[in-house]
């Protein structure tokens, strides 16, 4: 179902590791869109050890892979990095852009 909704909603998409869990201290990193009715679908999630350029190649290649190789339009990230240098490499025709949320939480 993924697949369909990201093959029908994923020209936008945002992606976001500011969510932890608790009892594990993994990152969750959702790959999430908008759909029709303006509800928020899920394309894709992970959980990661780690924020590192290893693992951001390996989540946005294996992401890619499993959408058919088809590059979002735009994707929303926060402001790491790693993360930006990676989006560059594996979604060369992708626009990168920057959470308004997150700019506005660190102008503060």
């Amino acid at each position: 179902m993924a697949k369909l909704d990201y093959d029908c909603f994923g020209d936008v998409v945002c992606f976001d590791t500011t969510f932890q869990t608790n009892k594990y201290n993994l990152i969750c990193a959702p790959f999430v869109g908008v759909n029709h009715h303006w509800k928020n679908i899920l394309f894709g999630c992970a959980f990661l050890i780690d924020e590192s350029t290893e693992s951001f190649v390996w989540l946005f290649r294996s992401f890619l892979e499993a959408m058919g190789n088809k590059q979002p339009k735009s994707i929303f990230t926060n402001n790491d990095k790693a993360m930006s240098k990676i989006i560059e490499i594996v979604f060369p025709e992708t626009r990168h852009q920057l959470c308004t949320w997150h700019i506005s939480k660190n102008a503060a």
